[in-house]
């Protein structure tokens, strides 16, 4: 295949804002005859995923529950809520990746994927007995608008 340009012609009740995933982009939609119309930029041989809302997403917000200051055998809980204008709840199902990293800067096992539903999503990390001391810092970023955000906790 070759690269292209095509052209989408959308039902205006879709969405009136759209992101490609996984690379967390505004795709510009323009109103015409009805429909939204979007020109997306397809690779060689490949394709890409839109995802439509009826608005924009403007923050994410995260938090940690359990202290910055867990004990070990314990578990500390991260939520994460997705927004669009005014606080209301991005609406759907929109892809988020979660990076953990240890203290010695790496990417922990504990790091995934996942998936806000309705603007929510929470997970629980343990605190293992044998976690090596020092700064855990988790960082969540949403697929569709790009948004991150982070928090920290050590083990003593």
């Amino acid at each position: 295949g070759v690269p292209q340009t095509v052209e989408l012609r959308l039902a205006a009740a879709l969405g009136q804002t759209a992101y490609a995933l996984p690379q967390g982009v505004a795709v510009p939609l323009q109103q015409q005859e009805g429909r939204q119309i979007a020109r997306v930029e397809l690779p060689a041989g490949g394709g890409r995923v839109l995802v439509l809302l009826p608005e924009p997403i403007e923050r994410l917000t995260l938090s940690l529950d359990g202290g910055t200051e867990p004990p070990r055998g314990s578990l500390v809980r991260l939520r994460a809520e997705l927004s669009g204008p005014g606080g209301r709840a991005v609406p759907g199902v929109i892809p988020l990746r979660l990076t953990v990293t240890n203290p010695d800067g790496q990417a922990s096992d504990f790091s995934r994927y996942g998936a806000f539903t309705e603007g929510s999503w929470n997970a629980d990390l343990p605190i293992e007995l044998n976690a090596p001391p020092g700064t855990y810092r988790a960082e969540v970023t949403d697929l569709a608008a790009g948004r991150t955000q982070h928090v920290e906790w050590t083990v003593r």
